[in-house]
């Protein structure tokens, strides 16, 4: 399998994100860590800074859906 590399202009590089797990029906399942039990944010936070998983992992937006 050959890599594929995409080369963005400045002006097309999105300056905006939206959390669509936020908005879905169910939430997804859990990362998994080796021993196969869901990994706490604690375990996470080896990998990821705090502001990305409190990100992340928030819960609905506020407000009607």
């Amino acid at each position: 399998m050959s890599d594929i590399k995409v080369l963005l202009n400045e002006s097309d590089i999105p300056t905006h994100w939206y959390n669509v797990v936020a908005d879905m029906p169910k939430p997804p399942l859990p990362p998994l860590a080796p021993d196969g039990n869901p990994v706490t944010p604690e375990q996470m936070l080896a990998i990821f800074p705090g502001p990305l998983l409190e990100q992340e992992m928030s819960g609905p937006p506020p407000g009607p859906r």
